[in-house]
């Protein structure tokens, strides 16, 4: 009975990570331009409960603009992405994840 439990508990528990795009840029970069720090990541989560979504992560977009505007840049190089699933007892959590050095250009 004791290893039904711990199965059970291991089993709601569960995630996974799926490999995403990667890309040299946001948009055409000219040949100079200035990094604005090291590399940044950008994530947003979605929620929900059962199968029901409660709320939406947010688009690739809206998190690469995000990043940008935060370091005052123009662009992002070097973009990667994943999105990860995750799995509660009772609920989920999907979210997106960006990574990107934020340019500004000369």
């Amino acid at each position: 009975m004791s290893w039904v439990i711990v199965t059970i508990s291991l089993v709601s528990f569960l995630g996974c990570t799926y490999p995403g795009g990667f890309a040299p840029s946001t948009i055409p970069v000219p040949e100079r331009y200035v990094a604005l720090g090291p590399e940044e990541e950008g994530s947003s989560c979605g929620y929900g409960i059962l199968i029901l979504p409660l709320t939406s992560p947010n688009s690739v977009p809206e998190i690469i603009d995000e990043m940008i505007k935060t370091k005052g840049g123009d662009a992002l190089v070097n973009v990667s992405s994943e999105s990860s699933s995750t799995f509660f007892l009772l609920g989920f959590a999907n979210c997106v994840n960006i990574r990107g050095t934020v340019v500004r250009f000369d």
